[in-house]
């Protein structure tokens, strides 16, 4: 399904690897600054911060990784 659509966000800081889920993707592959992610679903995090569910895809439209990140672990694809 997401295969069609561009990510629109890119990851730009390490994360706590306790805030990604593996058992959604591949489970060999581990969040690295600059990976191209989907952001889908925004809540609030611990102290109000605004945290996206965000997941990242292989070539072939597989998901690699799931997280849950910070708007300051993002960067907006395509602002500007």
């Amino acid at each position: 399904m997401g295969r069609y659509l561009s990510p629109n966000a890119k990851l730009i800081s390490e994360i706590d690897l306790k805030r990604v889920d593996l058992s959604q993707g591949d489970a060999m592959s581990l969040p690295t600054i600059g990976d191209l992610v989907f952001v889908d679903q925004g809540f609030a995090g611990p102290e109000g911060r605004d945290m996206y569910i965000v997941y990242c895809q292989n070539p072939d439209g597989s998901i690699r990784w799931t997280a849950d990140l910070s708007e300051d672990e993002l960067e907006p694809l395509g602002a500007g």
